[in-house]
């Protein structure tokens, strides 16, 4: 059941709360449990850059979103996993891990939350969950990233 101030509600005395804002309750949303507090990106339509050091949670409520490497320095691994943190209750998945060098210029991913770590690696990506075509160009790597699983 919903109100005004929260989307769920159980009888046995948790209740969802939500910036309505953000998320309308009528909407679908994404409700994510982990032990560990992410960074958090939320891919919107209108594309948005961020620079990733470290771990970072990509969660959008809907299925689909991109990827598009800016730039990747340093020597570490890029992985990319489906769930949101690393610890066994978490659930997380590894899809699949490059080195800087060989990470793809797109990566599509039609799970609705995935983790991205960039160990010892500093990646700086656009991402959208705008589902208009991309302006891929001859030569570019692409990588498409499903699961099932989230």
């Amino acid at each position: 059941a919903s109100s005004d101030t929260h989307c769920v509600e159980s009888p046995i005395g948790w209740k969802l709360v939500v910036d309505t804002r953000i998320i309308v309750c009528d909407q679908q949303f994404s409700l994510i449990l982990t032990e560990e507090l992410p960074k958090l990106i939320m891919p919107l339509n209108q594309p948005s850059v961020h620079t990733l050091e470290g771990r970072s949670l990509l969660a959008l409520p809907q299925t689909g979103m991109w990827i598009h490497k800016k730039s990747c320095f340093g020597s570490g691994i890029v992985t990319i996993a489906t769930g949101a943190g690393p610890n066994k209750d978490d659930r997380e998945v590894t899809y699949r891990s490059w080195p800087c060098e060989s990470l793809p210029d797109w990566i599509f991913s039609f799970d609705i939350v995935i983790t991205i770590d960039a160990d010892d690696a500093v990646f700086t990506m656009e991402c959208s969950s705008d589902k208009s075509p991309v302006n891929a160009q001859p030569g570019d790597s692409i990588a498409i990233l499903t699961s099932g699983i989230s």
